[in-house]
């Protein structure tokens, strides 16, 4: 991947803060990944933070390993942000609204395009696991410091979800 660049760069027709809308979406297969972020109990610090994974089956290069929650964006997705909120229910049994996804970083490839996003707005605890792939509630350090396997890109973009001060980026492969 090459370095990520300023979203004032990107050639993507997207709104800062939703994403592509379907009619922009032709040339490329769209995408949303979005990390729910919140806190678990530990025995000896008290709380941690922690973000909510899926554990994935499919497709075969994920496959037994963590991603962030997400999924292909649908014609009836009028924005990628709304396929976020689709997706999100799908997968977890939770409802969420367009306002609570954040979003920070999209990247690209030849044919395809991911919008990432991320929340604070969610009790972890009442997750459910809804489809075939296990939801997890899994510490930020275990992720970052690989003591739970995870695709690739994970490693790097919890911290930039997490980092306060980071702008949007568009990263493309």
């Amino acid at each position: 991947m090459s370095h990520p660049a300023d979203l004032e760069s990107t050639h993507i027709a997207a709104s800062a803060e939703t994403g592509p809308v379907n009619g922009d979406m032709n040339e490329k297969v769209y995408y949303c990944l979005g990390f729910a972020f919140g806190w678990v109990e530990t025995g000896v610090s008290g709380r941690a933070p922690a973000v909510a994974l899926i554990h994935k089956n499919r497709p075969e290069w994920q496959a037994g390993k963590m991603n962030g929650i997400g999924g292909h964006v649908e014609e009836s997705d009028p924005l990628v942000v709304d396929a976020m909120v689709r997706e999100f229910r799908e997968e977890t049994g939770i409802t969420t609204y367009t306002k609570e996804w954040i979003p920070f970083a999209s990247m690209e490839g030849r044919g395809w395009h991911v919008e990432c996003y991320y929340t604070h707005a969610v009790n972890l605890h009442s997750l459910h696991t809804m489809t075939d792939e296990k939801i997890e509630i899994v510490s930020v350090d275990s992720v970052t410091s690989g003591l739970v396997p995870i695709v690739d890109h994970v490693a790097w973009l919890i911290p930039l979800a997490r980092d306060k001060t980071a702008r949007k980026f568009i990263i493309h492969a």
